[in-house]
């Protein structure tokens, strides 16, 4: 979400992700661990049991992203806080039907913000 949101937006991602496939892969790889440290003194600390975190914008997303760099790095964050005995939850609201079935990979505890169109493109059911 921060290389995305904060660092280079979503084209430049992509475009770097085609060129340059290693390079953001270590990227990635150097945010996970810091994020991971994080998680584990979060989690360590605090009192709550819950935490959420935000990730990207779904429509900056494809199930090939997700699948490749995403996934893995959620499932660490998840087994961080179970390892807490914490419940992690995933902020997500943007356009997820055609990957929901993915997150149950990352073993993420729920999904908030499960949003219907025009900002989403979940249904009720």
């Amino acid at each position: 979400m921060d290389i995305v949101r904060s660092w280079a937006g979503i084209q430049e991602f992509v475009f770097t992700l085609q060129d340059f496939p290693e390079k953001v892969e270590n990227l990635i790889n150097i945010v996970t661990a810091r994020y991971c440290e994080q998680y584990e003194l979060i989690c360590r600390t605090t009192p709550a049991k819950i935490l959420t975190f935000w990730m990207m914008r779904q429509r900056a997303c494809c199930p090939v992203i997700y699948l490749s760099s995403i996934a893995a790095c959620l499932k660490r964050y998840a087994d961080i806080c179970h390892k807490y005995g914490k419940i992690l939850v995933n902020h997500t609201c943007g356009k997820i039907r055609g990957f929901a079935d993915l997150y149950a990979t990352a073993e993420q505890d729920a999904i908030d913000w499960l949003a219907i169109p025009p900002t989403g493109d979940m249904t009720f059911r």
